[in-house]
């Protein structure tokens, strides 16, 4: 495996600054003989760059013995500044923007916490087995059995990551039991829930649940959706979904119907900046979507009178509707009107079948109807759904969509003759 060139940390010892860094997973250590932090700062790019010279050269090993013990930081790392250590950590996984901004806000509820219910506990190794199950404990309290299980592992890792910096072997984390994950999954909305929230939804609401009802899009992947990303010659809209986007970068490939291509031919012409949703993309991009979050639902309770939970057996409380409903709807929609498997899973980039099985949910009437055509005589062939190819193994993302899309026109006839 490549050794990458080490990136390195400063940190305070008995009032003077020192750097550290790794390589070939071997610690070194430095004191940059000044107290002076802004001086400091300087010093250490320096020296960062000296080390990196050095290894280019192969004089690293002359000029740096990795036999050299290396000083603990004076007191331990401080908690406040513990996740600033962390992300200049050279042993830390190479993680995503938009999982490392998750990331610092779990870590900041942590310390938030250990604030307010031990101040006594300022560093990192002062934190104990019993306080680390003492928040386990709070966590559970108020989160999700998949929440707590994130927290539990991304705590896991990051005290792992810090501990290795100071040598320590103990990690409070370690044996702290996961729990049995929610299988408890958002509900999609109803035909006459979709027709309710776009008559009472206006301006950029009323454009972000027309983009999540006709694309099935994600809500982070609506409200940053780019006027770039939207062919309105050929009524296709081309984007790399954000959850996927720094594993697979696979681009989805959505076909635009009449009421979402009519709208955004409109809104185009008034449209300023890159963003659909400019507004919208700014508050998301604020605090990764938690005040548009909060919008939708108070939205969809109050003004469309939908309840947003659900009370289970055990007392708890989830949320059975949100913005994710409108995917689930769209995935539901997709299923009982015949539309094509491998099409369904090509616009909502999955990769995995067991997927279909928590997206899908078939209404009683479409389960009556369906069995009721056991009884039924052949349909003539005039009245026949357009047909479909034996196989989509071959076709072109343009076939999808075409087939997609004279699906959906021949139910729009279907509809108005009835």
């Amino acid at each position: 495996m490549r050794n990458r060139l080490p990136k390195g940390y400063i940190y305070k010892r008995n009032a003077i600054w020192w750097v550290q860094w790794k390589y070939k997973n071997r610690p070194y250590a430095e004191s940059l003989g000044t107290k002076s932090k802004e001086e400091a700062k300087i010093l250490f790019v320096n020296k960062i760059n000296h080390v990196k010279a050095s290894i280019g050269d192969g004089s690293f090993l002359e000029k740096y013995s990795d036999e050299k013990p290396i000083p603990k930081p004076e007191n331990g790392i401080l908690l406040n500044d513990a996740w600033a250590v962390y992300l200049r950590s050279v042993n830390r996984p190479d993680t995503g923007k938009a999982t490392l901004e998750q990331y610092a806000y779990q870590f900041n509820t942590f310390v938030t916490w250990t604030g307010e219910k031990h101040p006594e506990i300022k560093t990192i190794s002062s934190v104990t087995k019993l306080v680390a199950r003492e928040f386990a404990s709070y966590v559970a309290e108020t989160k999700s059995a998949n929440t707590f299980n994130k927290y539990m592992r991304f705590l896991q890792m990051v005290f792992r990551v810090l501990n290795d910096n100071l040598d320590i072997e103990i990690n409070p984390w370690d044996n702290i039991n996961r729990k049995k994950a929610d299988t408890h999954s958002k509900r999609d909305f109803t035909k006459e829930e979709v027709e309710s929230i776009l008559s009472k939804a206006h301006g950029d609401i009323f454009t972000l649940c027309l983009l999540g009802s006709s694309t099935g899009f994600r809500m982070e992947d609506c409200c940053l959706l780019e006027w770039q990303e939207i062919n309105l010659k050929d009524r296709i809209i081309k984007r790399a979904p954000l959850k996927t986007k720094s594993s697979t970068g696979k681009i989805v490939r959505m076909y635009m119907f009449n009421t979402l291509y009519d709208h955004l031919k409109l809104l185009i012409m008034t449209s300023k900046g890159k963003y659909v949703c400019p507004h919208i993309a700014e508050l998301y991009c604020r605090d990764r979507g938690a005040t548009v979050s909060r919008r939708i639902q108070r939205f969809l309770h109050k003004e469309c009178g939908i309840e947003l939970y659900r009370q289970l057996s055990d007392g708890r409380k989830i949320t059975e509707v949100g913005f994710h409903s409108f995917r689930h709807h769209f995935c539901t929609l997709a299923e009982e009107n015949g539309v094509d498997e491998m099409v369904v899973k090509e616009i909502l980039g999955w990769g995995s079948p067991y997927m279909k099985k928590i997206y899908t949910h078939l209404s009683d009437e479409y389960i009556i109807e369906q069995m009721k055509k056991m009884e039924e005589t052949p349909k003539s062939e005039a009245n026949s759904m357009p047909p479909a190819s034996t196989s989509t193994k071959d076709m072109s993302s343009e076939d999808l969509f075409s087939l997609a899309q004279s699906i959906q026109e021949e139910l729009k006839r279907r509809q108005k003759a009835s």
